[in-house]
């Protein structure tokens, strides 16, 4: 959805996405977890190609607070 929003109206858009989670923000920035290794074969869950994304110029993985995570709601049981 990325490319094509750039190809459509400007190539300057960068994707921030928010993260509540330090430890994901960790993993991200190191390109792996060996305490994920499981996540692979059940999960069909790459931590490496996640992480190739997120290093990328065009996204971004910032922390925010839980308390101001508007998508924690989409996460959670109601």
């Amino acid at each position: 959805m990325l490319e094509i929003c750039q190809q459509l109206i400007t190539p300057e858009i960068v994707l921030n996405c928010y993260e509540d989670n330090q430890a994901v923000l960790a993993i991200i920035a190191r390109g792996f977890s060996p305490k994920l290794r499981h996540l692979s074969p059940f999960h069909k869950i790459n931590v490496a190609s996640t992480c190739e994304a997120f290093n990328g110029p065009d996204i971004n993985a910032e922390y925010i607070e839980t308390l101001k995570q508007r998508a924690d709601v989409l996460t959670k049981s109601l």
